[in-house]
């Protein structure tokens, strides 16, 4: 504040002193300099922050009372958040050069992000540039975090926020820095930083926080994963890390129910070892059920398949999968089955994915020393996160989006769906093809999207999902008839392409691509042209070898993808579970050794494969491929392109 500010400020003392007092101490109250710092850090006398008070005493009040009435809860509240924003721009408004708006703006910032309206945000956050050093720009670095984490940037955040520590006092302001740097640093997976920051916030919230705070980090630590949890419960329990009650309570009651989801046999013990209580009396009893199980068993030559009935796209792939592994280990026949002792036992997971870890870990219970599973890329991942921790071979039929650097018992037979994008687009455009509506499924809908981005030399209809088919939303074929587009490029399920040949391939002027995925028993009218992503013996053009042909003969067509993923995933299993001995055991040693054989066998297990040239798995646990597209009309070159 300038001398003559000042001076024109203390003139009313002379006068009637009770009435002066209040504009300063408004003044006073309304700056928030830095003090005693939280966790670590300090201030130097060059870092001392410049605050500037509001020119009149005025907009002083009307600062101090928007201050005084906004809080963590406004931000939750979204009809609280439209009456603040109105106020805060009002104020910008009546005190356009008040040195007080940045700090208006900063709360603006924060409201927007709140909204999830990042434009505005960013609007405000620029208009504060440059701000002078001190405690609003410091305040509004934490929303300048938010930002970029909401943009997907959390480790960006993260680095502006760790220089901040220790210059907040106000509870509001901490409270925001002490959640955003939680949240950020779980975003960029620094989970222990995250969970000392999480003690932080839960230790100085403020009594009326206190409940929503708790909310909060309860649902945090959701994202967290559980060995993350147990190193803190751990280091807790040993007195290594000091921290509240209510958060070590929170800790163990997410691992408890993680364990009871989960069926975690290993974490049950260890709480129950540990004498850790549940507050739900339910969630106790599953714990004590689990924690009290039998040993694990490895049976024999058993394989286990996990089967799900969830959406029908799943289901119906679950199906086709199960036929393939029924084929390659002839069953019903019992052919196979019976030469080499096999055993297939079966889990469904109910559709949901958070069941996926409790499926495996009953087919692994019941004796099995690999199992075939996923048919999404979600459920891989966990499928096979799970077989790195609980040392049991899993064969996903999916591509995981979080593959390992080194792959232990983790095996894939699965082929991602981008490669095949760009070959079919290659394909239809080299036939002049250049206007492209590409249908897919939910799942696939943002890599396909990604898929086509670089493309220049072809015209793309927004993707389509399968589903829209039949819950309502309807396909767009009026769009497609008006627009010009006659091509349809099919990724997903091969229900979906074989019902969208059926409904759009009776045109000879339409044209289609199949995707892996969509590949299996075509139908369409004379000259339509149809091209195919292909790889091994699959699709078939004509006369399909001889295990295929036994396979036509016996189900009346072709196999689709998903059957040929699924009976090579069997058929390599099949070879390398016959090095395990056909009786069983659940002493942990001997099932240590039979698992850990199983594995290194199934690298080595080769048989002749549908969906690739190659005869099994690579050192890196893969099934490697060649992808070629396949001209599938009426056109008797018929070749590979």
């Amino acid at each position: 504040m300038s001398g003559r500010k000042a001076e024109t400020l203390r003139r009313p003392h002379a006068r009637n002193s009770s009435r002066a007092r209040t504009p300063l101490f408004l003044v006073a109250s309304s700056l928030l300099l830095a003090a005693s710092p939280v966790g670590c850090g300090s201030k130097t006398s060059a870092e001392q922050p410049r605050v500037s008070s509001s020119t009149t005493s005025r907009a002083a009040r009307s600062m101090l009372a928007l201050r005084d009435s906004f809080s963590l809860a406004t931000l939750r509240a979204p009809e609280k958040r439209a009456a603040m924003k109105e106020a805060f721009v009002t104020f910008e408004r009546a005190y356009p050069e008040d040195p007080q708006v940045p700090l208006a703006r900063v709360y603006l910032a924060f409201i927007a992000l709140a909204d999830t309206d990042l434009a505005h945000a960013k609007t405000y956050l620029d208009l504060l540039e440059p701000q002078p050093r001190g405690w609003v720009r410091d305040f509004s670095l934490i929303a300048s975090a938010r930002y970029l984490r909401l943009q997907g940037n959390p480790t960006r955040a993260l680095e502006l926020l760790r220089p901040l520590r220790g210059k907040f006092v106000d509870r509001q302001a901490l409270s925001l820095f002490l959640e955003e740097v939680a949240v950020s640093a779980l975003g960029a997976g620094d989970e222990p930083f995250a969970i000392e920051r999480i003690s932080e916030w839960i230790a100085y919230a403020a009594p009326e926080e206190q409940d929503d705070v708790r909310a909060r980090v309860d649902g945090l630590l959701s994202s967290f994963h559980v060995d993350a949890l147990e190193v803190a419960l751990g280091n807790i329990r040993k007195g290594k890390f000091q921290t509240s009650q209510d958060l070590a309570r929170m800790i163990t009651e997410r691992l408890a129910v993680i364990s009871v989801e989960t069926n975690d046999i290993r974490l049950a013990r260890w709480l129950a070892e540990a004498e850790v209580r549940s507050e739900t009396s339910e969630i106790n009893a599953r714990l004590h059920e689990l924690a009290s199980r039998e040993q694990e068993t490895v049976r024999g030559r058993t394989i286990g398949l996990l089967l799900s009935t969830g959406q029908v796209e799943i289901r119906d792939m679950a199906a086709e999968a199960a036929r393939g592994v029924a084929w390659a280990l002839g069953l019903p026949r019992n052919r196979l089955a019976a030469e080499q002792e096999l055993r297939l036992v079966t889990r469904d997971d109910g559709g949901k994915i958070e069941s996926t870890e409790a499926g495996l870990d009953e087919l692994a219970g019941i004796g099995a020393s690999v199992i075939i599973a996923a048919f999404d890329e979600p459920t891989a991942d966990r499928a096979i996160a799970w077989a790195e921790k609980a040392h049991v071979a899993v064969i996903t039929l999916a591509l995981p989006k979080k593959i390992p650097a080194k792959l232990e018992y983790g095996f894939i037979a699965g082929e991602g769906i981008e490669p095949s994008i760009g070959l079919l687009v290659d394909a239809l455009a080299k036939d002049g093809r250049t206007k492209i509506a590409p249908i897919t499924d939910r799942a696939h809908i943002q890599a396909v999207g990604q898929a086509m981005t670089s493309r220049t030399d072809v015209t793309f209809f927004q993707p389509t999902a399968c589903e829209a088919r039949e819950d309502g939303q309807g396909l767009p074929r009026e769009e497609w008839e008006k627009k010009g587009f006659r091509t349809w490029l099919l990724a997903g399920a091969d229900r979906c392409a074989r019902d969208m040949l059926r409904t759009l391939g009776t045109n000879s002027t339409h044209a289609f691509g199949l995707a892996l995925d969509a590949i299996g028993p075509v139908t369409t009218a004379k000259g339509v042209r149809t091209f195919a992503v292909g790889a091994g013996s699959l699709p078939v053009v004509g006369t399909p070898p001889a295990d295929i042909a036994e396979f036509s003969k016996s189900f009346g067509s072709t196999p689709d993808w998903t059957t040929a993923l699924g009976r090579d995933a069997a058929l390599l299993a099949s070879r390398a579970i016959a090095a395990l001995p056909t009786d069983e055991s659940n002493v942990a040693n001997v099932v240590i050794a039979r698992r850990l054989k199983m594995r290194d066998a199934l690298v080595s297990a080769r048989s002749r494969l549908w969906t690739s040239d190659e005869s099994g798995f690579t050192a890196d646990h893969r099934i490697k491929r060649t992808l070629h597209v396949v001209s599938l009309s009426d056109d008797p070159a018929k070749k590979r392109r």
